[in-house]
């Protein structure tokens, strides 16, 4: 059962959903097997453009800011169109 809900959030997760879904999968990770969420988390947000990844950096919960702050710094030092 595991292996077949990994398989549909790792379908059925998109930048969009990620960035709403991104407190709860943050917290659920916290958990002993919720790291498996936020490896699929930060491998859809690093697919986001910075605009999106952005509204991230204003969420109430400290845990999401710091998330997201981490994935911009991976891409500046990952993508050079992100270095304007």
């Amino acid at each position: 059962m595991r292996e077949h809900a990994r398989h549909v959030m790792r379908e059925a997760l998109t930048v969009e959903s990620a960035l709403d879904l991104a407190p709860l999968i943050l917290r659920v990770g916290r958990r002993d097997r919720g790291a498996f969420g936020v490896d699929v988390l930060g491998q859809i947000l690093r697919q986001a453009s910075h605009g999106q990844l952005a509204v991230l950096f204003a969420d109430p919960d400290r845990i999401v800011r710091r998330f997201a702050y981490r994935l911009a710094i991976e891409g500046v030092t990952e993508c050079p169109s992100w270095r304007a």
